[in-house]
């Protein structure tokens, strides 16, 4: 199928790939040859030819060095419509998920980085445990499953492999993750009321202060007496001395008051994520495929 179609693009005029045409990133004259695989493969897999600028698609590992990291795909920036589109936005967009059905047990690197992968360790050897996704279709469906699973590249080059799959982890964890919610809403709870009632007492204190001025300009222009200024004057401080030592008070009190999340407004995944980075320190991974979570 594949030669037809080479064929077909290589048979019309107006299809051909001229001789030379523009870099699209240089704008220099590059040299082109008659339709290939490897042309067409190119063109569906690179953006630029749907008419949009990508940048921000890679990182240096060091200033100045020359190793770069892919990036995620949620952190590319894209400048939309900068020069004429050789592939339609929607057709490559097409393309793209056939792709995706397609591969079968290609590893994706950091692209589906775990959540775990920080933070598990091979019990046997003491080293980082690395991350694989494999992405497979099983034949005659359109299921695509994915299968996460960590593995230590010491103790496989020593031919005494140790694995693990992910949903196992996650399945030891999931018990907690409830009480973890509702641990974290009635925090939230405990610092909203901890808010208010400091943002209570500020307002008292600044009606204080205006009080206080408002009975001294009654004073200037002798609209009140001097005994009555002073006793007012005396009463209003004594308010404010007791205000400003409950506030004293409040911010003396331990209450964290980082706000981690709105345990309601997050998904399983989320509240998951949420748990691992703010409960989790370490994860050991043994041989015989038990599992130690060390909290922080």
């Amino acid at each position: 199928m594949k030669k037809v179609i080479l064929h077909a693009l290589n048979e019309k005029e107006e299809l051909k790939l001229s001789d030379y045409t523009g870099n699209l990133i240089t704008g220099s004259e590059v040299k082109k040859r008659v339709w290939t695989n490897a042309a067409i493969s190119q063109i569906t897999r690179n953006e630029l030819y749907t008419g949009d600028y990508v940048y921000n698609k890679f990182k240096e590992t060091k200033i100045g060095g020359r190793k770069r990291i892919l990036l995620p795909e949620e952190e590319w920036k894209i400048l939309p419509n900068t020069h004429e589109a050789i592939i339609s936005r929607e057709v490559f967009d097409e393309v793209k998920k056939i792709k995706e059905k397609r591969s079968f047990g290609g590893y994706t690197g950091n692209k589906n980085r775990s959540i775990f992968s920080d933070k598990i360790f091979c019990k046997e050897c003491g080293r980082h445990m690395s991350f694989r996704s494999d992405i497979r279709q099983k034949k005659n469906s359109d299921k695509i499953y994915k299968y996460k699973s960590y593995y230590c590249n010491l103790c496989k080059a020593e031919k005494t492999p140790n694995n693990i799959k992910e949903k196992d982890i996650i399945e030891l964890i999931k018990p907690k993750l409830n009480d973890f919610k509702i641990q974290n809403t009635l925090n939230e709870e405990k610092v909203i009321e901890h808010k208010n009632v400091k943002d209570k007492i500020l307002k008292e204190i600044s009606i204080l202060n205006s009080n206080l001025q408002i009975i001294y300009e009654n004073y200037k222009k002798k609209n009140i007496s001097k005994d009555d200024y002073l006793k007012e004057k005396t009463f209003i401080h004594d308010k404010k001395v007791l205000l400003e030592s409950r506030l004293k008070e409040l911010k003396s009190e331990k209450i964290d008051l980082k706000k981690e999340f709105d345990g309601n407004s997050l998904d399983k995944n989320n509240l998951l994520k949420a748990y691992v980075d703010s409960s989790i320190d370490k994860i050991f991974v043994s041989r015989s495929g038990e599992i130690e979570i060390v909290e922080k």
